[in-house]
């Protein structure tokens, strides 16, 4: 009788409804589409590409959100570290010139 229906969607509504009569949580058929739920909407989000911003309970943050600020932490300590090359070249030249002079 199932192999008559063709088309899943009849079959997850009879599931559904199967499911909607069962109250108990501890019902392997209410555990079953609850799973079927999640996994449902986990392959939605990463199909829409939004697997990598799930939040992080404890700080609240998205997992972009820090790999931005870490790629910006990063930024920073290069654009510093090439000042003070650029300051120890300009000290090294100051102190040749002060050499020639002196």
């Amino acid at each position: 009788m199932r192999k008559e229906r063709r088309g899943s969607h009849l079959e997850s509504a009879k599931f559904s409804a199967d499911v909607a009569r069962c109250r108990d949580t501890n019902c392997e058929r209410y555990r079953l589409s609850k799973l079927r739920e999640t996994v449902g909407r986990r392959v939605a989000e990463f199909r829409r590409g939004k697997f990598e911003k799930k939040k992080n309970k404890k700080t609240k943050e998205t997992t972009t959100t820090k790999k931005k600020k870490e790629e910006e932490k990063k930024e920073e300590e290069e654009h510093e570290d090439e000042e003070d090359e650029e300051e120890v070249e300009k000290e090294m030249k100051d102190e040749k010139k002060k050499e020639k002079t002196g």
